[in-house]
């Protein structure tokens, strides 16, 4: 849901997301409370939290410049925009593995970025989790590709997949993960 919500003579467009119990509301707002001070990646601006009758909801700022790829790949058998949209998933999963955050529903349309500066953002952060074991990588690095068919079509081969989304995503967490994280990631690329 969308709105605005008004403080002294200012409208600020907020997004309202509801959540099933309020340690799903305080474990998102602290997640990205927790991105925005490592800096890797940029989600949404916390606001705070409503309470409803039975509900809970979190409110963010939005942003109005902040697109979701999904909309890249809609009706697209553009090789370019392919890469771009692999890339950015690359790049979304490494930063937040970087500040020790499994997304926990990563696929296509909870990556994004700003129209105005090209920045990727971080979204839909409600299944998200702190993740010290390591777990969450392959996790993610397995969810992302495994909806890859939902968004992309015709159906990639594992080369492309490991030229624009794999070997990126190594490259750029290279020196952060253990040595047991990165056997994850390679088990993941041994098993497409």
């Amino acid at each position: 849901m969308f709105g605005n919500m008004s403080t002294n003579d200012t409208e600020i467009p907020v997004a309202i997301k509801p959540h099933d119990n309020i340690a799903s509301a305080l474990s998102e707002f602290c997640i990205t409370q927790h991105l925005i001070s490592e800096g890797h990646i940029k989600p949404y601006q916390p606001l705070g939290f409503l309470s409803g009758r039975d509900s809970i909801y979190t409110l963010s700022a939005f942003e109005d410049d902040v697109v979701s790829y999904d909309t890249i790949t809609d009706s697209t058998d553009n090789p370019k925009k392919i890469q771009k949209v692999l890339l950015v998933g690359a790049v979304t999963l490494a930063r937040l593995h970087k500040s020790g955050v499994a997304h926990g529903d990563a696929q296509i349309k909870n990556t994004a970025f700003s129209v105005k500066t090209g920045e990727e953002r971080a979204i839909d952060l409600t299944s998200s989790y702190f993740d010290k074991s390591g777990r969450g990588i392959a996790d993610n690095m397995h969810s992302y590709i495994d909806t890859l068919p939902d968004y992309i079509s015709p159906a990639l081969d594992n080369k492309y997949i490991e030229k624009y989304f794999i070997d990126p995503y190594l490259s750029l967490v290279a020196g952060a993960l253990s040595k047991k994280q990165q056997n994850s990631v390679h088990r993941v690329t041994s098993s497409l």
